[in-house]
């Protein structure tokens, strides 16, 4: 599930979305490493535990050719509407 929703916010990139994650909060710019809850702080973790998962590594490259932050994210667990949709 994680390694689709990499491929997603790799084709996402900059752009702000609208995730179905919570339908009432304003779109957001995902492609970042840190952030409050919307940011890309996981991939290090996962990559810890899976560290030849290829979506996830292209997206890691991807978001560094922008943002060249040191991950950081005050949540890290993910929102499973994010991944899994909530139509409420």
């Amino acid at each position: 599930m994680i390694e689709k929703h990499s491929q997603w916010v790799y084709l996402e990139g900059a752009n702000k979305t609208k995730t179905e994650g919570d339908m009432h909060d304003p779109a957001r710019k995902i492609m970042r490493s840190q952030g409050f809850g919307t940011h890309l702080a996981w991939i290090p973790i996962y990559l810890t535990r899976f560290p030849d998962s290829k979506p996830v590594l292209t997206l890691r490259s991807k978001l560094r050719e922008t943002d060249q932050k040191p991950f950081y994210g005050k949540h890290t667990a993910l929102h499973t509407g994010c991944v899994y949709g909530n139509n409420q």
